[in-house]
């Protein structure tokens, strides 16, 4: 009997096409990963919270996908000012920073709708507003993802937001 032999640039063509043609980021998508709300505060329905709220997440919104996904901003004067942050993964396209930035606020004002300090995170963004200034603050967050498996894996993301 003959036997039958693969030369080895052969083999190299079969295994790379088989690892390209593999899609390594098919659990890539946009999905909301966690967020977490201050205290219920009803001063913040109807007053000028509200107004500059409005005015730090249109900002975001509509600045985030033009400043290579990465906008802060604050709203009011002195000691009664807002500040918002998004910021989207860097390997994302323009478009999906802007929808991930319009689905997190979504998020946000449903969830938390009387909140003055909210974090958001989705797989592609990470947006945050709150009355206390956050800017240059390190902070730690816990938050908690479901996988695949369904079982709880905890992540713990220490986020560094500085000037």
């Amino acid at each position: 009997m003959g036997s039958f032999h693969l030369k080895p640039p052969f083999i190299v063509f079969i295994v790379s096409t088989l690892l390209l043609s593999y899609n390594f980021c098919h659990a890539d998508r946009n999905v909301e990963r966690g967020w977490t709300c201050s205290e219920p505060d009803n001063s913040t329905v109807g007053n000028s919270f509200q107004t500059k709220l409005n005015n730090i997440l249109y900002s975001l919104a509509s600045i985030v996908s033009h400043n290579s996904g990465f906008y802060k901003a604050t709203a009011g004067k002195d000691f009664n000012e807002i500040y918002g942050l998004i910021q989207c993964r860097g390997d994302i396209s323009a478009q999906d920073c802007t929808n991930c930035t319009g689905e997190s606020i979504k998020v946000a004002l449903h969830r938390c709708p009387e909140s003055e300090s909210v974090v958001v995170w989705f797989t592609w963004c990470f947006l945050r507003y709150s009355d206390e200034t956050f800017f240059g603050v390190s902070e730690q967050y816990g938050l908690g993802t479901f996988d695949t498996n369904g079982s709880w894996a905890h992540l713990h993301l220490r986020l560094q937001i500085s000037l």
